[in-house]
């Protein structure tokens, strides 16, 4: 692999690791045979060690956001049972009796009932006059009239 392709963002940390041992070891076959380690094989292990520098950083960038994501669940959870021991609390303090709790139903039920009936009733006739279809400002008063005053 060429040290352009082997990147932090699409290569392994083993994979980079793997990389760099092979270019120190070519490196060290470089000096045993001439007594020399060239400037491209310097550079290429520089690149591999940048490269292992920021998959490195990147992995630990990774885990402080899991660290914080799981810091926040934690508060959340925390929250969450405060608001349920609340919430308990104010069942305990308002108990009912038995005997409401099994009429609550039959109670709401026929109120309903009686809410529909009323709704379905016919509506009040309208206090107009026969012959007098138009709005009470527009014919005279009378005693009880208070729409025309």
């Amino acid at each position: 692999m060429k040290t352009n392709t082997l990147t932090a963002q699409n290569c392994s940390l083993f994979e980079i690791d793997a990389e760099l041992e092979a270019a120190f070891e070519q490196m060290q076959e470089e000096r045993e045979i001439t007594g020399n380690i060239s400037d491209e094989a310097r550079e290429h292990c520089m690149q591999l060690f940048a490269e292992l520098g920021k998959k490195i950083d990147r992995i630990a960038a990774y885990l402080r956001t899991q660290q914080h994501k799981a810091s926040i669940a934690a508060e959340e959870g925390q929250r969450l049972q405060q608001r349920r021991r609340s919430a308990e609390q104010r069942v305990d303090d308002w108990k009912l009796p038995q005997e409401f709790c099994l009429h609550t139903g039959s109670i709401t039920h026929r109120l309903l009932k009686e809410m529909l009936a009323r709704a379905s009733a016919p509506r009040a006739v309208r206090r107009i006059p026969a012959g007098h279809d138009q709005h009470p400002t527009q014919y005279a008063a009378g005693s009880g009239c208070i729409a025309a005053r």
